[in-house]
């Protein structure tokens, strides 16, 4: 998200707006030249914990660090007293308190909706609180705005909001360019990993939870293997909010890949990301459930990467099949393998997909359009 934080205030900098990010501490973009004013308030404290803690420890740990948020980001709003407050993400699920008191202040408040539905991490058994939570951050709102006519119908659908208020304003791309100069060619990425130049990469990257589908995969790439043996699997991202890999590890095992997989259980710098995108062949996002779209999907593409997506949320929206990628029903590792199979089969037109969806990135997804489109739809500003 560091990079969607930075590249819509950069390019609102570059359209007129005098745009100030609040960031977390740990923000990892210093190396970055910004345009923008940078204040660095929020607390990292509930980012990420061991997975054996306890349901009432995790709790309790969430809580305080939210709360303490959302008293940063109000008081910060009082004091720099914005024309617009532009949120972009949630303090869940006590953001209500934060929309509720921000609504009662001059700002415009626009919310971008990276998600309908947030992933439930300790609410998840109390779904009508949630929907009653949501319910009320989405109406306190002067504008929302999502990624994709999916997203649009889903929030109408599941919620009694105002369809005037709601603007469809696409993901941004993450070129390639943002992280040059390179220090290594595609090769001597591979080579980094222990691969040679003949072996094909597969690769998993970002944030690992239950619906992002990743034993679907590794139960389809068991079948890759069979005919495709000098193909690899690498997984890279950080299990979040108390999950944990080993139930994945054992999975590798049992299905006897473990040869075939390299992986990097870790949270990712922005930095590295070239190491991981820069050696794959095919970048996989097998979700099974998703509302939106997907950071790592703009990434695969900014980097002119094929990809196999499935069916979920905005995905089909991004991606065209047999185009820029090859779209499969989720939850079906058989049509994931064979889809795999078939890129890894006909390189030529592997290659092409990343081609074109680098193309159709640079095009449609650029930063420019959105910031404008941003200014003029949900800030009813010119430039």
């Amino acid at each position: 998200m560091a990079l969607y934080f930075h590249n819509l205030a950069t390019a609102l900098q570059e359209n007129g707006a005098k745009a100030t990010l609040f960031a977390y501490k740990n923000y990892e973009l210093d190396n970055l030249s910004i345009k923008y004013s940078l204040r660095k308030i929020l607390s990292t404290g509930s980012l990420s914990y061991v997975h054996q803690q306890s349901t009432l420890g995790k709790i309790v740990r969430i809580v305080k660090a939210r709360v303490y948020n959302l008293f940063l980001f109000y008081r910060a709003i009082l004091k720099e007293k914005p024309v617009v407050a532009h949120i972009q993400e949630l303090f869940y699920p006590l953001d209500w308190i934060l929309y509720y008191l921000i609504s009662k202040t001059p700002s415009l408040l626009v919310f971008t909706i990276h998600d309908v539905l947030p992933h439930a991490f300790y609410t998840k058994h109390f779904t009508r609180v949630e929907k009653k939570i949501l319910g009320f951050i989405y109406s306190r709102a002067d504008q929302l705005i999502v990624h994709s006519k999916t997203n649009q119908r889903q929030l109408l659908t599941l919620f009694p909001i105002n369809p005037e208020k709601v603007t469809v304003i696409p993901h941004g791309q993450y070129s390639q360019k943002a992280f040059t100069p390179l220090a290594f060619s595609k090769e001597e990425a591979k080579k980094k990993f222990g691969l040679y130049s003949e072996g094909k990469i597969i690769l998993f990257f970002g944030h690992i939870r239950k619906d992002k589908g990743l034993d679907i995969l590794l139960r389809a790439f068991q079948g890759v293997i069979k005919k495709k043996p000098q193909t690899y699997l690498i997984i890279a991202g950080l299990p979040l909010q108390g999950e944990s890999f080993e139930n994945y590890n054992r999975l590798i095992y049992k299905l006897g890949i473990e040869q075939n997989v390299l992986y990097f259980i870790q949270y990712i710098p922005t930095e590295h990301i070239p190491r991981f995108f820069l050696p794959a062949d095919i970048v996989c996002l097998p979700y099974t459930r998703v509302f939106s779209q997907s950071g790592v999907l703009h990434l695969a593409q900014g980097f002119g990467k094929a990809v196999v997506v499935t069916n979920v949320g905005g995905m089909a929206e991004v991606v065209q099949h047999a185009s820029t990628g090859l779209v499969v029903p989720p939850k079906n590792s058989h049509k994931l393998q064979e889809a795999l199979l078939y890129l890894l089969e006909n390189p030529y037109l592997c290659r092409k997909m990343g081609q074109e969806a680098l193309k159709k990135s640079n095009k449609e997804y650029s930063w420019q359009n959105i910031a404008v489109n941003t200014l003029i739809k949900a800030y009813h500003l010119s430039r």
